[in-house]
């Protein structure tokens, strides 16, 4: 049985069937625009690209156009998205004014994306004035202070150990986890001694990840640390660092080291 496509006359469409089927579409399409009307006024448009001019702040951006642009794009990860594409322009001279007005930007994943991506670049191409800006403008949701110090140590790690025995105490607990955090990675040894200088810092006083850092970097550089230093809270985060990166690579052996 073959199938032939249907030929009509020049005024087929008003046949009975056509009538039925034509009307059962108009109706649905009334319908349809009845229950679910669209505004006269909708129209889609494309998100232009921020201006970074025409503004009235010395630097020359205009906060409420990226405010608009990132809220305009959509969910939390496009919004990122939107920060780091913005952060992106932004040219040296602009950098501290956008560290100083963070509490324009929400939510506070956006400020965050902002805040770091500035504080990289920052960081890599002048790793000195960003330590520096970030000693007088400290602010714990930047991190600036910890990214510059460790940048630093690793493009010239001479000056970097020089600017940190030059800060003063409190100066020097705000740059202590990126220094070391430089120091572990660019020279171990170097990072030793200075941890021996160094053990009765109001830096190693406070919990956090640097010491279990040191231990996954160079587990017998920190266990000879455990022997050798003196004050006693160091040691004891020397050696539980240290004993749980043993357990982490082989359980067995640190269970027979322990009881030695």
């Amino acid at each position: 049985m073959k199938f032939r496509i249907p030929t009509y006359s020049r005024n087929s469409w008003l046949q009975p069937g056509w009538v039925v089927v034509c009307g059962v579409i108009g109706w649905h399409w009334a319908e349809s625009n009845r229950s679910s009307p669209v505004p006269a006024t909708s129209v889609v448009r494309l998100q232009p690209k921020p201006q970074l001019k025409a503004t009235k702040t010395p630097s020359g951006i205009s906060y409420q156009s990226w405010m608009t642009f990132i809220r305009n794009a959509g969910s939390p990860s496009q919004q990122t998205a939107a920060a780091a594409l913005l952060a992106a322009q932004l040219t040296p001279s602009q950098w501290p004014e956008v560290l100083e007005n963070l509490t324009l930007f929400s939510p506070e994943i956006v400020k965050k994306v902002l805040a770091q991506s500035i504080a990289a670049r920052w960081s890599e191409t002048d790793p000195a004035g960003a330590a520096a800006w970030a000693l007088k403008h400290h602010d714990h949701r930047i991190d600036l202070i910890r990214i510059a110090a460790a940048a630093w140590v690793k493009k010239d790690q001479a000056s970097a150990t020089a600017w940190f025995e030059g800060l003063t105490d409190d100066q020097r607990v705000l740059a202590h986890t990126g220094f070391y955090q430089g120091l572990i990675r660019q020279d171990p040894e170097a990072c030793k001694d200075m941890i021996l200088a160094r053990q009765n810092d109001p830096g190693f006083q406070r919990p956090g990840w640097l010491l279990g850092m040191l231990a996954e970097q160079n587990l017998p550089l920190t266990l000879d640390l455990a022997n050798t230093v003196t004050e006693p809270e160091l040691r004891i985060a020397l050696l539980h660092n240290a004993v749980r990166r043993m357990a982490f690579q082989d359980l067995s052996k640190t269970l027979d080291w322990v009881q030695q």
